[in-house]
């Protein structure tokens, strides 16, 4: 038996993947037949005629079988794809990647081609209406990963911007985690150059605490032979005095827009993945709420730029909690996959792997 692939359209006109069956041999060998006649001189004589009785049995089973699965297992596996409704869960709850095929997949002598949307998504939200992707290839020759992924800056945008809505990227600054020199308490005595008010406000060396909210982070770019992509990033920062202990006061609350970073990907064993920046540069500023009079945008924003290293150094630190495992199984675990090599194109990302065969374990 062969498996075919082809395309299946759902009722509101969306493609998703389909498989057909080819050249289905079912058969069956006569000497696999036994017939035994038991009884009086009549089931001796009938004997005699079995071997012309097991040629058309063995017809109507092998024509029955052949039938049966060249319609039931289609039918089956076709059923069930066209039952995820075009989407699929990834790794959390309300994470959803697209899975429609645009293109009919083909088979050739050495390698399978299947192109989906590949878009995340939050389910509660819903799908995106409309995207347009770069032209890319569906085999890399040059590279002898098995298995082998082309993968769209739109695809890694809607990666991100889902990855937000399902987890909400926020938290606060705590010395704790950060290594020596940056392992200080934040102050009111540190803040009042950029922001100047907070001890005329609040006194000097109050605690202040920093929370921070990631409120996009898309519009990812990548060009040949360049190991990173560019992308920009809109953040939300709060900045809280403690007055006393148990009494904290919202002194300033900043949204930082339109923030240029070179977004370098981190590999990890076992295919886990984080981001790293290379680059800060920020280019828009809005003082959302102060408590501490006036502030200038365009002060806060080149003072910024100035401790851009600091900035790349603390965003990296937070950035390690973020890590994604990548699904690294595939066939119900009898597959590994090992090896992972990333290139950049114009507008798309190369990703190879190969998969590894996984023997169970004896049985005992």
């Amino acid at each position: 038996m062969g498996i075919g692939l082809t395309t299946q359209k759902l009722l509101d006109g969306r493609t998703l993947p389909a498989i057909t069956t080819v050249d289905v041999q079912f058969m069956i060998s006569e000497q696999d037949i036994q017939v035994h006649l038991h009884g009086n001189v009549w089931s001796e004589f009938a004997g005699s005629f079995i071997s012309f009785f097991k040629g058309p049995m063995i017809r109507l089973i092998e024509t029955s079988n052949q039938k049966a699965i060249t319609l039931a297992l289609p039918t089956a596996v076709n059923s069930a794809i066209a039952s995820t409704n075009g989407s699929l869960n990834f790794i959390d709850k309300f994470w959803m990647l697209n899975i429609v095929t645009a293109i009919q997949p083909t088979i050739s002598l050495d390698s399978i081609h299947i192109g989906v949307k590949g878009l995340f998504f939050d389910e509660r939200i819903g799908d995106y209406d409309r995207v347009r992707f770069p032209p890319m290839p569906v085999k890399n020759n040059t590279h002898l990963d098995t298995l082998q992924l082309h993968i769209s800056m739109q695809s890694i945008d809607s990666f991100f911007e889902s990855y937000l809505d399902v987890h909400a990227g926020q938290g606060w600054y705590n010395e704790t985690q950060l290594p020596h020199p940056l392992d200080f308490t934040l102050t009111t005595q540190d803040l009042n150059i950029m922001l100047p008010g907070m001890v005329p406000t609040y006194g000097k060396n109050k605690q202040v605490k920093l929370e921070y909210k990631v409120e996009d982070f898309g519009d990812f770019r990548s060009r040949f032979a360049k190991p990173y992509m560019i992308a920009t990033a809109t953040v939300n920062l709060r900045f809280w005095v403690v007055k006393a202990p148990g009494d904290e006061e919202l002194a300033v609350e900043l949204n930082l827009y339109n923030i240029t970073n070179k977004v370098f990907l981190n590999e990890k064993p076992d295919l886990r993945m984080s981001l790293m920046l290379g680059e800060f540069r920020l280019h828009g500023v809005e003082v959302v709420t102060t408590n501490i009079g006036m502030l200038n945008p365009n002060t806060i924003r080149l003072k910024l730029n100035t401790v851009n290293s600091v900035i790349v150094t603390l965003t990296n630190i937070i950035l390690q909690k973020f890590e994604v495992q990548i699904p690294n199984k595939m066939i119900g675990n009898l597959f590994e996959l090992k090896g992972l090599h990333l290139e950049y194109f114009d507008g798309y990302i190369y990703a190879g792997v190969t998969p590894v065969y996984v023997p169970p374990p004896p049985t005992p």
